[in-house]
């Protein structure tokens, strides 16, 4: 994890804490992503972003549901996480 990130977001350890204890086979379901997320990024959301190719990257399918790896789900998340003070 991006050390300047953890400065700015000491809650991202627990987010990606949550994500992994979530997923010990080491993938998300794209719609076990959203509920994690607590509904601030939805599955449809997750599915527009992947048809731009701005969601994680590697996305697969097993059984026919879109998943990605957790590395990339947490690294994309942390990609797009600010904090409020920095967008002002």
């Amino acid at each position: 994890m991006n050390s300047k990130k953890n400065d700015q977001l000491p809650q991202m350890r627990s987010i990606e804490k949550a994500i992994r204890e979530a997923c010990p086979a080491g993938f998300i379901a794209r719609t076990q992503a959203a509920q994690l997320m607590g509904g601030t990024i939805g599955h449809r959301h997750l599915a527009n972003l992947d048809s731009r190719k701005q969601g994680p990257r590697g996305r697969f399918l097993v059984g026919g549901r879109t998943c990605y790896g957790v590395d990339e789900f947490i690294e994309w998340l942390e990609s797009r996480i600010s904090t409020a003070d920095s967008e002002l």
